[in-house]
């Protein structure tokens, strides 16, 4: 899964447009969650009414994880507060997307298992 994302990435940008990932792990899973460091003196677990021994697990959030682990964000800015894409420039996407994953479906593929040859260690490149 993450192989065909990371082949995707690769491909968008490629065609010169901006692309990433987004929110790599669940908000739990993040350090401040982790560490249970909060603000100021630790807040809010410092806080006289906090529940005792809260922890946080990352792997309690399956399906957030499953969304970082498959999400990818497109456009001008990555941030989700910037400003919205223009229409030709989601046409620009509209374009990619559809060259990458319709025209050149085989080569994303052989693409896809090179990144997933990379991520196991293997030196295997291609797929037959």
């Amino acid at each position: 899964m993450t192989a065909f994302r990371d082949a995707v990435e690769e491909a968008v940008l490629a065609e010169g447009l901006g692309i990433m990932r987004w929110q790599p792990q669940p908000v739990p899973a993040q350090t401040l969650f982790q560490d249970l460091r909060g603000y100021g003196r630790g807040c809010p677990w410092s806080y006289d009414q906090a529940a005792p021994g809260r922890r946080y697990g990352p792997d309690d959030h399956p399906v957030a994880r499953d969304v970082c682990e498959r999400r990818l964000v497109l456009g001008q800015t990555f941030s989700s507060l910037g400003t919205p894409n223009d229409t030709a420039t989601l046409a620009r996407y509209a374009e990619a997307l559809h060259k990458v994953l319709v025209d050149e479906r085989d080569a994303l593929t052989e693409l896809a298992w090179q990144e997933a040859g990379k991520a196991s260690g293997s030196s295997c490149t291609s797929h037959s």
